[in-house]
């Protein structure tokens, strides 16, 4: 495995990650953030930090 793999890896998880995030909550919304958004936005940060942390291992694992 080189590095290319994790790389192209994470950066499938960012873009899933923005895709998810514009897909709630668009650019130039005029709607005021809730307590609700609050939550999806961290459950969202904490789903692809894991699978960052997953990928990392997987990717040290093979080095």
């Amino acid at each position: 495995m080189t590095i290319d793999d994790p790389s192209k890896k994470l950066d499938k998880i960012t873009d899933e990650f923005a895709s998810q995030i514009k897909a709630e909550y668009p650019e130039n919304s005029q709607v005021p953030a809730k307590e609700q958004d609050i939550g999806i936005l961290a459950h969202e940060i904490y789903e692809t930090m894991r699978d960052f942390k997953e990928a990392i291992i997987e990717y040290l694992k093979q080095a």
